[in-house]
């Protein structure tokens, strides 16, 4: 198993609670598997689980295509530190009817190849990622989400609150930049808590977006907490259905939308 390109498990039955180390010793990686599809696997609750380890491990670092469906107690992606080598060749990331899922990056990792998410179903999801790795996503071209009630926050704000968005990080980058310069299509239903979909981002962060589908989300009031004088020129389809509570696109406070403050 350790060495296959494609692993699909359906509906498999035991005490395993992670794919990895429990299945797969956490020093094998994976480091060869390029698609892993996991379905109706009730007892597994993260795929990998790196507490205790004395090494920062590499894993999956090949891995293309990430699909989980019906995965009823998974509760988190990972739990500890993964290099930033793990999974920096992943695409497409598909995750349907996981009730208990409640994050999905909350380590930092190098997902500069992913160009697809798409989440439905998954009622106990809180927030996407972090902003740290949220930067890292410069190729994501589809975002797709749909029927998480309690997710609050696509992106959350994990630095302190001195910090600032412009701050240099660890590897020199400006985390200033532009955050999703490939992003065409943003699709988002049935999330009623959320407020605004990027409370920090300004239009130019979104320098290609063509799409935006926004449905069923009572809580919705702003597409962009900061207020800002600029057009799409981009936007070609803009659908806003089922949202009572949506006020404008930008918001007009002269005070920047944290996500802290949610």
């Amino acid at each position: 198993m350790q060495t296959a390109e494609a692993l699909q498990l359906n509906a498999i039955k035991g005490e395993w609670r992670n794919l990895m180390p429990e299945i797969v010793p956490i020093h094998l990686g994976m480091d060869d598997l390029v698609e892993l599809r996991l379905s109706c696997i009730s007892q597994l609750q993260c795929l990998i689980d790196t507490i205790g380890n004395s090494q920062v491990p590499s894993v999956l670092s090949k891995l293309v295509v990430l699909k989980l469906n019906r995965m009823e107690n998974l509760k988190e992606l990972f739990k500890g530190t993964l290099s930033l080598d793990s999974m920096k060749n992943l695409e497409k990331l598909s995750i349907n009817d996981c009730k208990h899922l409640q994050s999905l990056f909350k380590c930092k990792l190098n997902l500069c190849n992913l160009k697809t998410i798409k989440l439905q179903s998954c009622p106990m999801l809180v927030s996407l990622y972090q902003l740290l790795t949220s930067r890292n996503l410069v190729v994501l071209e589809t975002l797709k989400i749909s029927d998480c009630e309690k997710l609050k926050n696509i992106i959350a704000d994990e630095r302190r609150e001195e910090e600032s968005i412009e701050e240099i990080d660890d590897d020199g980058g400006n985390l200033g930049s532009i955050m999703f310069p490939k992003l065409k299509v943003l699709d988002i239903e049935g999330c009623p808590l959320l407020e605004s979909i990027f409370p920090f981002l300004f239009v130019h962060d979104l320098p290609v977006l063509e799409t935006i589908k926004i449905r069923r989300c009572d809580g919705l009031k702003y597409i962009f907490g900061q207020y800002q004088d600029a057009e799409f020129g981009s936007l070609r389809q803009l659908e806003l259905s089922q949202l009572p509570n949506f006020i404008d696109m930008f918001c007009k406070s002269n005070h920047p939308t944290s996500l802290s403050e949610k």
